[in-house]
Parts: structure tokens; sequence; C-alpha cells
């Protein structure tokens, strides 16, 4: 049996390698494929695609999606996630299908262009949040306090909220199943939970109450088409016992087996099941 792991153009990353070895100890070969050139010359030649660390996605969206579209249409190999799931994914604006299915999430409203006037008097707030709807690892992540230049593309607007400063937790799941979580806590002076940051954020592995783990279970019971995903990483802020989905990361995810090694052995066992 062969995997394909898609990959950006730097192939399998360090993190990914230790998922390697635990596949291969089960006979299992596994392959890094460059997404982009999967595009021009589709590798047919295994059983399960794995989209993994395509983490130049977003400044390729066009060409990714049409990537992704292609594949859907021609390819018998099986894709995880799912192909319809990492689309809807793609777009953070996916927060507000989730707020509307009843997932608790930090206030968040879509702007076609920025506007800070309507985004601060709808925040009540001169502090805010913005990012842009495609993006992935802080990419155009600003905190702003004021009227700032124009902005081209849709924008996500959040009002900044300071428990992010305590850190960001990420629950991990294979399948559908809790695995393992961490929490992210943002160094020096970035707000920001981002371990590619000039100072990275710090990461410990977090033991959450069962409660909280429920709270992030029922997401995926509203997913898109009831797809249930291989692998996903619920990431969000607690605020006076309460968690507030921030993303949830169904495409690229750094899921910290440096932190928590067990991860990499419980991933293997999530793809194995799929064999």
């Amino acid at each position: 049996m062969r995997v394909g792991l898609f990959t950006d153009r730097k192939g399998i990353g360090k993190s990914e390698l230790v998922l390697c070895t635990h596949l291969q100890n089960e006979g299992i070969e596994v392959v890094g494929i460059n997404w982009q050139q999967d595009l021009k010359e589709p590798f047919e030649s295994i059983d399960v695609g794995i989209i993994r660390s395509t983490w130049d996605y977003y400044l390729n969206f066009t060409q990714f999606k049409t990537w992704l579209k292609k594949r859907n249409q021609t390819s018998q190999t099986p894709f995880y996630n799912q192909i319809d799931l990492v689309l809807w994914n793609s777009d953070k604006s996916y927060l507000s299908d989730l707020e509307q299915k009843g997932v608790n999430i930090i206030p968040t409203i879509v702007q076609e262009e920025f506007d800070y006037s309507v985004a601060s008097q709808e925040f009540s707030t001169s502090e805010l949040v913005i990012k842009p709807t495609i993006g992935a690892s802080g990419y155009g992540v600003e905190r702003i306090s004021g009227p700032i230049g124009r902005k081209t593309g849709r924008i996500l607007v959040q009002p900044y909220i300071q428990e992010v400063l305590q850190g960001e937790v990420s629950l991990v799941f294979f399948n559908g199943h809790y695995s393992y979580s961490v929490v992210r806590i943002p160094q020096g002076t970035d707000f920001k939970a981002n371990t590619h940051a000039k100072i990275p954020a710090r990461v410990e592995e977090f033991k959450p109450h069962h409660s909280l783990i429920q709270k992030a279970s029922n997401i995926f019971t509203v997913l898109p088409s009831n797809y249930v995903p291989l692998y996903a990483r619920v990431d969000g802020i607690i605020i006076d016992k309460r968690f507030y989905l921030m993303e949830l990361e169904l495409i690229e995810p750094s899921l910290f087996f440096y932190v928590v090694p067990k991860g990499a052995q419980n991933f293997s066992e999530a793809i194995l099941k799929l064999m």
C-alpha cells in the first residue's frame, strides 16, 4: 500500500518524518508529492492521498482550487481531508457558517472592503484584529486601533481579545476522535500564538476538561455533507470558562508532534484505518 503526502515545494517536513516512520513500520510506503507538480502531472500510483503540508496554498490560491477541483473530478484516489471539506475550510468565512449552526466563535464579520468605522461600531471597541479570509501562519494578521490604509480583498474582522495573551488552546482529533491538546502562548510583544513568528509562541501540552473536549467534538456534527475529517485541529481561547472557536484547521495545521510524541503514532493509526 502506498500513501501520498501532498506538500509544498519543500517536500515532507521534519515534523512529518516521524509519522512516515510509523507508517513505514506498518509496511506502508510513503511518498511526498508537491501539489503544484501534481497539478501538472497527476501522480496516480497511490492508494490514499493526504493533503498535509501544502503551506503555500494561500499564496497560489486560484491554482490550489484548480488542483483540488481537478482531483475531485478525475481522480479515483480517495483524498483526506476530503476535497470538498478542504475547499470549504480554505476561506475563513466558514466561521460564519459554523456560527449559524450554533458553534460558539469569536465575534466575527467579513467585509468585502475593510471599513474600520463600521467594524469598530459593530463590536463597540476601537481595538480590532483583521486578517485576509484566505491565509495561514499569521499571514496578513494585524491588530489595529484606528483607521488604516485601504485593504484589498475580503477581510475577516474580530475584536481584539486580551485573553489571547494567556494562550490559544489547540485540540487535535483524528477520525473525529480526540487525541491530545496543546496551548500556544504568545511571547514578547506579539499577540499572535504563532510558532513561525520572530519570537515563536511557546507550546506546551495541555490537559483540557472533558466538557471542553465535548464542545470541540460537537463541531464535527455540523460540517458540510457530514464529513468526518481524518485530522483536525480545533483552535480557540477560554474566556470565563467558555470556549470560543478561533479557527478550525483542516488543511495543513502543525500537529506539534515534537511536543506530544504520541500524536504521530495516533495519526498513523488513524491513517491505517483508511486502508
